[in-house]
């Protein structure tokens, strides 16, 4: 009589390994701590959330609400179906994985994965994932059947299982192997000639013109004052002071807020995945006319940068003080004068600014060179900007909205209005508010 036996594959049982916490740890830490997820603040906040869960043994209590309140800082009793941010951070969680594992660490011992249709992470061993995919391919269990006269039947089906799994886990792990990563379509044709391997592009990083509050002044030209006593429990919030100490004030014209910051890292990081050659220079050593015929990205707000104001001189939507505010506001130019301000911080609502992205060709240019223009409203509105378009998702989103009003591409030259949600003045989550062509 025959007999039926399933081949047996080193220990899958379409449940993932055991790990100890700290191997789990461990794992996450390295994800943490990549070069992939250096820049992406809410995805690591994500993983680091679900992990913990996880490993704590409470995984059951894991859902698209908790996350959105314990991770993503969403308030509470915040609707699901008006606020899709968890769905949109999974789906980003899940590329930002897939990169950082085939491309920056092919060879970990440990990877994270979140399922599909899930916000439980799971933790598997190397070549667990390839023999699963391997398995998934078949709709039915591999057999063998035994029989007294024919062992080379059972032989022979045993070889074309190890074939396919062997073929399949090469198609799966060649590329993780050979270490070469891919860069998102939407973000190469979003960048454009920027997105070209060894394009050179200056990065300019508008400068704020500030007192510099020290206990002794630079050797410099610039004059120097004595600090203000209020001055002096400001700066001991922060700083050492010894009594009897006294502070000075200098003129100094290099600081950067710490938005601008994150839109310089989050702009070099996408330039480097694309193999682009870039310079990072302060706005005084690269002014305007510097940038005639160059891919530039400029980063600031028109009241600290020359470039910036006069990029946006004749834009659709420009950045100015707008007095009902009390702050800066973006203003629509095809509005009549003295029409409120388009966007601007609601009051009794500071937990959300506006950023503004620019997308020009680049005066002087025949050679199709660009120029992206990431600013906004304070600190905030600029790293939002600057998010927003190193964002596939964000993008893809945009693109689809372009579609539907009949545009099939990106245009040559158009702004984009970013909804930016801030906490003591960091950006939690960005979103696409409106946009105009610039014919």
């Amino acid at each position: 009589m025959a007999q039926e036996h399933s081949i047996a594959t080193g220990g899958v049982s379409g449940d993932a390994p055991e790990f100890s916490a700290r191997e789990k740890q461990q794992a996450l830490e390295a994800v943490l701590g990549s070069e992939t997820f250096a820049h992406s603040v809410q995805l690591r906040s994500f993983l680091r959330y679900v992990c913990e869960m996880e490993i704590a043994g409470r995984a059951g209590e894991i859902s698209e609400y908790v996350i959105g309140v314990g991770a993503l800082g969403r308030p509470e009793g915040y609707s699901l179906t008006e606020d899709a941010s968890v769905r949109k951070r999974a789906y980003e969680l899940r590329h930002k994985l897939e990169k950082f594992y085939s491309a920056e660490s092919p060879s970990a011992p440990i990877r994270i994965e979140i399922p599909k249709g899930s916000y439980v992470p799971r933790f598997l061993g190397r070549g667990t994932e390839v023999v699963e995919q391997a398995l998934e391919l078949a709709p039915e269990p591999i057999r063998v059947v035994r029989t007294a006269g024919f062992p080379w039947l059972r032989i022979a089906l045993l070889m074309v299982a190890c074939i396919t799994v062997g073929v399949v886990a090469d198609r799966v792990a060649g590329p993780a192997m050979s270490g070469r990563s891919s860069v998102d379509p939407i973000l190469a044709e979003a960048w454009g000639p920027m997105a070209q391997p060894g394009a050179d592009v200056v990065i300019c990083i508008a400068t704020n013109l500030h007192l510099l509050v020290r206990p002794h002044s630079q050797p410099e030209t610039t004059p120097v004052y004595p600090a203000f006593p209020e001055l002096y429990p400001l700066f001991r919030q922060h700083r050492p002071l010894a009594e009897g100490t006294p502070l000075q004030m200098q003129v100094a014209d290099s600081s950067v807020t710490f938005g601008e910051v994150w839109a310089a890292n989050l702009t070099g990081s996408t330039l480097k995945s694309f193999r682009a050659e870039y310079q990072m220079v302060p706005e005084r050593v690269a002014p305007y006319p510097a940038l005639r015929n160059r891919n530039a990205v400029v980063i600031g707000v028109p009241m600290d940068s020359d470039a910036v104001s006069t990029l946006l001189a004749r834009t659709p939507y420009t950045i100015e003080y707008d007095a009902s505010a009390g702050d800066q506001a973006v203003r629509d130019r095809r509005k009549p004068a003295g029409a409120p301000p388009a966007f601007a911080t609601e009051a009794g609502r500071p937990s959300y600014a506006y950023g503004l992205v620019t997308v020009l060709p680049s005066e002087g240019s025949a050679a199709g060179r660009r120029c992206i223009v990431f600013s906004g409203i304070g600190s905030v509105g600029a790293h939002g900007a600057a998010e927003f378009f190193s964002s596939p998702e964000h993008l893809r989103d945009f693109k689809a909205t372009l579609k539907k009003l009949g545009d099939s591409r990106f245009p040559s030259a158009y702004q984009v209005v970013v909804k930016c949600k801030q906490s003591q003045n960091l950006l939690i989550s960005s979103e696409y508010a409106a946009h105009a062509i610039i014919r």
